[in-house]
């Protein structure tokens, strides 16, 4: 009896010591580059300043830029929360995001998503993409602003694109 006693204690050790040795290495993470492309860098910089000369001529509204803000962060599915409408809509867009969104400085609500259009978007997967950002932007009551990659930019194009009617930037 007392070796079947010993047997089993040893064959739980054993399958204990298996499960050790055989369990998956814990993930590892490497810190990725930069944040934004050169032709999104470089557009950032260009879109900044005529945030700065138009927050300069408005004393009552500034417009703070944020970058690389996941879509599902800005609209939400207009269905009941966690039914199989809600998840499949969530997951369309959960996935995505805009290249840089503009903000209400005193509630942080998005005003404009504005997005960098490269070569890229000629592809068919990509266009698909971009048909389902405008619908659910165009559902969601969002104005989104789409720009293509340029060498150069001008500051005054830019600006007007962005600010030609500063009263759709206002929020209620």
């Amino acid at each position: 009896m007392e070796w079947l006693i010993l047997l089993g204690l040893l064959l739980v050790l054993l399958a204990g010591l298996e499960a050790h040795l055989n369990r998956p290495a814990p993930s590892r993470y490497t810190k990725r580059g930069p944040l934004l492309t050169p032709a999104e860098r470089s557009f950032c910089g260009v879109m900044q300043t005529a945030i700065s000369r138009l927050n300069a001529s408005q004393s009552d509204s500034h417009y703070p830029l944020f970058a690389k803000v996941r879509t599902a962060d800005v609209v939400n599915p207009d269905h009941k929360r966690g039914s199989k409408e809600w998840i499949r809509a969530f997951r369309k867009v959960s996935q995505k995001h805009f290249d840089f969104v503009l903000c209400d400085s005193r509630t942080t609500e998005v005003t404009l998503a504005i997005e960098l259009d490269d070569n890229s978007h000629r592809r068919s997967q990509t266009q698909k993409r971009d048909a389902l950002v405008d619908s659910v932007c165009d559902m969601a009551g969002l104005p989104l602003k789409r720009f293509s990659v340029k060498r150069n930019y001008r500051v005054g194009e830019i600006s007007g694109e962005l600010f030609g009617d500063r009263r759709s930037m206002r929020t209620n």
